[in-house]
């Protein structure tokens, strides 16, 4: 079985979805979700976790606000995890009627969140070359550390004018194989004011579809690598900022505040890179399909086999031109141009150093040493 069986089968899910959120005409058998402004008007590209107690969806609203599913008759929770351009309450909740509903769920725009804060303009035409890097959210979560020590951010960051936040597994062997690197670059920048923190999914979490990793090869990963910078467990606040591809890094200033240097907003290369690579597996499991070697799979008591088999069979099914045209809607709404810069990959030594450089330039104005 391929080891990046959970993330394909997460992408196939966000096919799928995406495929059914256009809503040319809504059926009276569908959840229908609506995310409006202030004003009434539609909110596109919004994205929405709507969970049963078996199983979570990932919605995005199409131009006109509107996002949709047909799923079986029963109450689901609803909760609104991205909105770019607006401000809406992250920890709230909602629950669906028990049978297929409308909903709607209203945003307010930045813009109008800032009038009301009008009384700041005279600060802001004092901008600093970090504010203008500032994206306004701030990383914060309280979780424990490897030992099992209760830690937060706000005491993580503090410590640091910049702070690396790296998402990786000990399944993942881009994440592995940049160990080294990471704590190479540690110790040549925290006297100057550089730190990182590493993140590692140890827990299983409802709403998370991705593959946990094993203690006991972390911490031997840490021995074998020298980690001396603190490692702590994944925890539900991350979801914001998860891109759900391993590893994913982002850098933040010492309250916390996530940093995008002004040239590094796409996720264009990372698309291509992403879809390039799933188009090679979506070939691979054709041929698999269409010479029968996925046969033992169909009727198969392990779930990840059936699950295999299945998706093998769909993708067999689709054109080039519509493999094409699903996969770039897909990966366009998994990696979309990034609000917090989120950099998903391994990087060289090198490469950080170069990437450490352009963060410490746009948040603080200054060079390395």
């Amino acid at each position: 079985m391929k080891k990046n069986l959970k993330i394909f089968l997460m992408l196939v899910l966000a096919l799928s979805v995406l495929v059914s959120t256009a809503v040319p005409a809504l059926a009276a058998d569908l959840y229908v979700f609506h995310i409006n402004d202030e004003n009434g008007n539609g909110v596109a590209g919004a994205r929405l976790q709507v969970c049963s107690d078996e199983q979570c969806k990932m919605l995005m609203t199409d131009e006109n606000g509107v996002a949709a599913f047909d799923g079986a008759a029963g109450v689901y929770e609803v909760h609104l995890i991205k909105c770019p351009g607006y401000t809406f309450d992250k920890n709230a909740s909602y629950e669906t009627e028990a049978t297929p509903s409308t909903m709607t769920i209203t945003v307010t725009s930045e813009a109008a969140s800032k009038v009301a804060g009008s009384e700041k303009d005279a600060a802001a035409d004092k901008a600093t070359a970090a504010e203008a890097a500032d994206t306004g959210y701030v990383l914060s979560f309280t979780t424990t550390d490897i030992n099992g020590n209760e830690v937060t951010s706000a005491d993580l960051f503090a410590q640091n004018e910049i702070t690396m936040v790296n998402l990786w597994e000990s399944w993942c062997g881009p994440c592995k194989s940049e160990l080294g690197d990471l704590e190479k670059l540690y110790e040549a920048y925290q006297d100057q004011g550089f730190g990182i923190v590493g993140v590692v999914v140890l827990d299983e979490f409802e709403d998370f579809g991705g593959k946990t990793s094993d203690y006991d090869e972390v911490v031997a990963l840490m021995e074998e690598n020298g980690t001396s910078y603190p490692i702590v467990r994944y925890t539900e606040e991350l979801f914001e900022i998860d891109t759900y591809s391993r590893p994913t890094t982002v850098f933040v200033d010492s309250e916390g505040k996530i940093i995008v240097p002004a040239d590094s907003n796409t996720m264009a290369e990372t698309r291509a890179e992403v879809k390039a690579s799933y188009m090679e597996l979506f070939q691979e499991m054709t041929d698999e399909y269409n010479s029968g070697a996925l046969d033992a799979m169909k009727d198969s008591e392990d779930p990840d086999e059936a699950d295999y088999y299945e998706a093998a069979k769909e993708i067999a099914a689709l054109s080039q031109e519509e493999l094409e045209a699903t996969l770039d809607e897909a990966v366009e709404a998994m990696y979309p141009d990034s609000d917090y810069a989120q950099i998903t990959g391994s990087r060289s030594y090198e490469d950080w150093v170069a990437i450490l450089q352009q963060y410490y330039s746009a948040a603080f104005g200054k060079e390395l040493a």
